[in-house]
């Protein structure tokens, strides 16, 4: 829980409205998330072009 703690001192908080894109598949990335509460999923595009959902991630399963 230490660990924790000291991320979320060390960061600031953001609001993600439902449907917002943290990221997009290829782009790289300058932020870690660290989710305090609600969820997200991840979303992947196959070879096919079909777009793929990972399983759910909530706080309590994260």
């Amino acid at each position: 829980m230490e660990t924790r703690d000291h991320m979320i001192r060390l960061g600031r908080p953001m609001r993600f409205d439902g449907g917002e894109r943290l990221l997009r598949e290829g782009e790289y990335g300058s932020h870690v998330f660290l989710l305090l509460s609600g969820w997200f999923k991840v979303l992947a595009t196959t070879e096919d072009d079909r777009e793929v959902s990972w399983p759910v991630l909530t706080r309590s399963r994260a």
